[in-house]
């Protein structure tokens, strides 16, 4: 999957609806596809002079994504929080900061917003569901099994690269702009 493409995507869709004030939520351990992710996030925020607040949740391979992601987020919103969304490096780490939001009172995305990476079923199954950059898994699959179906083919697999697409939930929602400067962003 395009990770870089995903990220940017991410920052793309929120910037549209308005958000200024994003904090980058980094609830994987940082391996190649979470840099991607995080570098194609922060170069189109850069393009807009918007800096992220970046959260670590310093996670390890083989941590608890949830509840790591939980315990972070609600130490993080202990704080005084003036952030309009956050983007969540994956799914999992949205769904734990999903709900220590919500265990600190915090209504999405009338309070806060929030948008995810992965496209999981569980995402859809979130009250409210969660908005999520979704990777290909049925087009992905089916590379696979062709792969696999022509094994006996001496040659090197091509690489294919797969483009994730924005999968709409409830928890991203436009705002209105403060400065009065609307962006014009092509997703």
């Amino acid at each position: 999957t395009h990770n870089r493409y995903g990220g940017a995507l991410a920052a793309k869709f929120l910037l549209s609806m308005g958000h200024r004030k994003i904090g980058v939520f980094i609830c994987e351990p940082l391996l190649g596809q979470s840099r991607s992710r995080i570098q194609g996030f922060n170069e189109v925020l850069e393009l807009f002079n918007i800096m992220p607040e970046i959260i670590d949740c310093n996670m390890k391979k083989e941590d608890d994504r949830r509840e790591i992601a939980y315990k972070v987020m609600k130490a993080r919103l202990a704080q005084p929080c003036d952030l309009s969304a956050i983007f969540a490096i994956s799914d999992c780490g949205a769904i734990g900061a999903m709900r220590a939001m919500q265990d600190c009172g915090l209504d999405i995305p009338n309070d806060i917003n929030l948008i995810g990476f992965d496209g999981l079923g569980i995402s859809k199954m979130q009250k409210p569901p969660l908005t999520t950059v979704a990777q290909p898994v049925t087009r992905i699959a089916h590379e696979i099994f062709t792969i696999l179906k022509d094994e006996y083919c001496y040659e090197a697999p091509k690489q294919h690269l797969m483009f994730p697409e924005l999968r709409l939930g409830g928890t991203v929602q436009p705002i209105k702009a403060t400065s009065g400067n609307e962006l014009v962003l092509a997703l």
